[in-house]
């Protein structure tokens, strides 16, 4: 089970499963989320890296010490979920493309989140 707290622009938090993503989305709001990335066991690690693209399991690989393995796959694995469930999409189909620069964005067909 994922773990991460979700925040307004009012600075209320609220609860994920009874948050309306399509209010936010239609109204162009800001939402932050705080993911918790300590508490995962290597078993969880290894579900959350099925989500994950090649090019993410690569960069993952590189970090020297597991910890930060393991902060990467996990905040990576959570993003894709949270906009799985805006996108209504499969976390693990969602694309990334990367501008001249390497920063990462959703590809074009996915319009409404930036």
């Amino acid at each position: 089970m994922i773990s991460f707290n979700i925040f307004t622009e009012s600075k209320r938090e609220i609860n994920f499963q009874y948050f309306d993503k399509s209010r936010y989305l239609s109204l162009d709001k800001h939402v932050l989320y705080l993911i918790h990335t300590d508490s995962y066991s290597p078993d969880a690690i290894s579900l959350f890296k099925k989500s994950l693209s090649d090019q993410e399991l690569e960069k993952a690989s590189k970090f020297r010490f597991i910890e930060d393995q393991y902060r990467y796959i996990v905040t990576h694995a959570t993003l894709r979920t949270i906009l799985g469930r805006y996108l209504k999409s499969e976390p693990a189909e969602i694309e990334f493309v990367s501008n001249d620069y390497g920063k990462p964005s959703l590809s074009e067909k996915y319009e409404k989140i930036h």
